[in-house]
């Protein structure tokens, strides 16, 4: 089957942490408006185009992650196509039809080309590509066959025996690894040489990291093993199922597996610990599954079926853009970071405290996965490569982790933080998800918001006690902070809670979770979301303004993925690539071309391709399929990035930016880039002063997909936002 792309994360945003695949909704496809027989399906890396074979048919293309398909026919006549390969960036295909020859595209399938291989007759069974689709590996009922020249000449490999099973390849092509019946076997040099390894069973399918370490396979009718060490040795995890195919991200953390006539299972971590997708029932006979390189995607077919794709905007962990009250920070393609808006604390991370329109380069981050900003405090924080946090801006309380309370205009490394999967800000105080589920808090304490028992303030990381199974880390405003667990339910502390987590009624199906300064919200499994808290503006989206101490129900919101919050205003990404918004309009932050107060949803004006959102305290940001940045609401301090301080009621696109694709995301919780924050100043400029909400108790702010939080410093009487904004997590890795 094809080759298993890499799932990459996801991406977390803000001050909020995500797990990848945690559980949105799966779409069913059906090309040609017919159930079909298929046998192979893969992404391109980045998630954008989707190559499918029928098993006696032809082959189907979609450049929109299968929105829309085109049939092919290489040779004018059906086949059995068994398998397809694809290079990273889907131009280049290869794929075997069973018992004659393989055909090669160089234009996505838009033209195909019959490779004749001689030899002795031969029934192909699977095929794999380097990212580059130079080098191409195909296993046979003989033997293995490679190429180096995209398919032109083959070389026939025997490795020693027959009846070969399916096959994958690192990104450079170098390392292969192979199944079939009895043992695994692996080449360092593209298909030269082979070693047995593994013990001998009934091996099915196999997938790989793209640097070829980390291996997964799987074994029918019993355990999913994997390797650490290019199949060296070998660990069994799961549990015994009849299990069909499996794939990997790039960094070999989120695996997904499909069983036949069962469900789909994801995990986040190496396979050490599984996740059950019961959405889709388990009477199909799945035959495949794929994901983009960073898990932000997965599609799966049906034997006699149809497709079924998962789309988890955003990746997975890691945050692709992050919004505070006056600044604004993305990822960029090469794992850098650029802020723009108000720099009076260095929140930019230039070096300067000047303030920009235009998007800015953070000095001395290169291996960024994750953004995070902070909501009223002025200061950003970005998760790296190796699980390490650094943060820059504000630091009066510690809240930059380095052990000082000195401000800092460019990056300073968190003390004693190594494995964090995501980062996410508060208004003053900031938390990291670690790896093996537990969360560690620094800087204001005075509610108790870093969960550590006390109210002791701290300039370096503190464990949260209790906490052992979060997926995601949510720390809002008003001294509070809440973590979403494994099993769906949310444990909050701080103010209105203890200095120790407590767990939240009512909620016990939550997928991700975001925190204003003084509402909240989740996304339940299913798609519908329930908000909390403050309401005077309809930020609650219940079509009243009344405070609500428990949760209520969003009007008309049935398919969301993520929920993001800003000050007084709310928004919710749909399955479809809409974005929802409800609550305070009074700068267009809603992007429904107007500035009317709305409690309950509208949409906003032309988005419809939307893969995550963000929010500050009065604009709003989308990132779209086409990797373009798209905001809404106050341009006060130059926040919207379109070179103006214009409000604008209807989106406008960020100039300068280059955002990577979701497929460049690291770990779960926060596998992207560098996690900023951005401190919001005052009100937006020729904005009429906003009164702080009536007090009522603040509800506890969700750590899942999105995050926001805002504070408000009461001397100047300036209220700060902190908008955290994670791909949503898909419950199906």
């Amino acid at each position: 089957m094809p080759r298993r792309c890499a799932l990459r994360v996801l991406l977390a945003l803000l001050s909020c942490s995500v797990p990848l695949l945690t559980q949105a909704t799966w779409i069913e496809r059906s090309p040609g408006g017919s159930e079909q027989e298929w046998a192979s399906i893969i992404y391109s890396s980045d998630g954008t185009k989707l190559f499918a074979t029928v098993e006696f048919g032809n082959i189907w293309t979609s450049a929109d992650s299968g929105a829309t398909w085109t049939e092919r026919s290489p040779g004018e006549i059906e086949r059995e196509w068994v398998s397809i390969a694809s290079s990273s960036d889907g131009t280049k295909l290869a794929a075997p039809a069973r018992d004659t020859n393989i055909w090669t595209s160089s234009d996505s399938g838009s033209s195909w080309f019959e490779v004749e291989i001689e030899g002795s007759a031969r029934q192909w069974v699977d095929i794999t590509s380097s990212s580059d689709g130079t080098k191409l590996a195909a296993s046979s009922d003989g033997n293995i066959w490679t190429s180096a020249d995209s398919g032109a000449t083959w070389t026939e490999r025997s490795p020693g025996g027959s009846g070969w099973g399916n096959i994958v390849s690192s990104s450079d092509g170098t390392k292969l690894a192979a199944v079939r019946s009895g043992n695994i076997w692996t080449s360092a040099d593209s298909g030269a040489n082979w070693t047995a390894v593994g013990s001998t069973r009934q091996w099915v399918d196999i997938a790989s990291s793209s640097d070829g370490t980390k291996l997964a396979a799987i074994v029918s009718d019993g355990n999913i093993w994997t390797s650490a060490d290019s199949g060296a040795n070998w660990t069994s995890v799961g549990s015994t199922r009849q299990w069909s195919r499996i794939t990997s991200s790039s960094d070999g953390t989120k695996l997904a597996a499909v069983v036949s006539y069962g469900n789909i299972w994801t995990s986040t971590d190496s396979g050490a610990t599984w996740t059950e997708d019961t959405s889709v029932g388990s009477t199909k006979l799945w035959n495949g599954i794929t994901s983009s390189s960073d898990g932000s995607k997965l599609a799966a077919i049906v034997q006699d079926g149809n497709v079924w794709t998962f789309e988890a905007p955003l990746s997975v962990y890691g945050a692709t853009i992050a919004l505070g009250d006056s600044h604004s920070c993305a990822l960029q393609t090469g794992d850098k970071i650029k802020c723009w808006g108000s720099n009076n604390h260095g929140q930019l991370g230039d070096g300067t405290t000047d303030g920009s329109t235009n998007p800015v380069e953070v000095s001395g981050i290169m291996t960024a996965t994750s953004l995070a900003v902070g909501a009223a405090y002025f200061f950003s924080c970005a998760l790296l490569k190796d699980g390490k946090v650094m943060c820059w801006g504000y630091n009066n309380v510690g809240q930059l982790g380095d052990g000082t309370t000195n401000d800092r205009y460019t990056a300073v490394e968190v003390d004693d933080i190594t494995t964090a999967t995501s980062v996410a800000l508060g208004s003053r105080h900031a938390c990291a998800l670690l790896q093996d589920g537990k969360i560690k808090c620094w800087g204001e304490n005075n509610g108790g918001e870093l969960g550590d028992g006390t109210t002791t303030q701290r300039s370096t990381p503190v464990e949260v006690t209790d906490i052992t199974t979060a997926t995601s880390v949510a720390p809002g405003v008003s001294s509070q902070t809440c973590a979403l667990l494994t099993d769906g339910k949310v444990m909050c502390w701080g103010s209105n809670y203890d200095t120790s987590p407590e767990e939240v009624s009512g909620i016990t199906t939550a997928m991700s979770i975001a925190g204003g300064e003084g509402h909240f919200c989740v996304v339940l499994m299913g798609g519908k979301v329930m908000c909390w808290g403050e309401n005077w503006r309809g930020q609650l989206g219940d079509g009243t303004n009344t405070y609500r101490s428990t949760p209520a129900e969003v009007d008309d919101i049935t398919t969301a993925t993520s929920v993001a919050l800003g000050y007084r205003h709310s928004c919710a990404l749909l399955a479809d690539g809409k974005v929802s918004c409800w609550g305070e309009n009074e700068y267009g932050q809603l992007g429904d071309g107007t500035t009317t107060h709305r409690n309950t949803p509208v949409y906003v004006s032309n988005i419809s391709t939307a893969t995550s959102i963000a929010l500050g305290g009065w604009h709003s940001c989308a990132l779209l399929t086409d990797r373009k940045l798209m905001c809404w609401g106050t341009g006060g301090e130059g926040r919207l990035g379109d070179g103006t301080f214009d409000d604008r009621y209807t989106p406008v696109e960020v100039v300068g930016l280059l955002v990577p694709p979701p497929s460049n995301a690291p770990p779960p919780p926060s596998a992207q880039s560098a996690t900023d924050v951005s401190i919001p100043p005052p009100p937006p400029p020729n904005a009429t002063a906003v009164p702080p909400p009536p007090p009522s108790p603040s509800p506890p702010p969700s750590s899942n997909s999105l995050v926001f939080l805002a504070d408000y410093e009461s001397s100047a009487g300036r209220v700060s936002v902190l908008t955290a904004f994670v791909v949503i997590l898909l419950r199906a890795l």
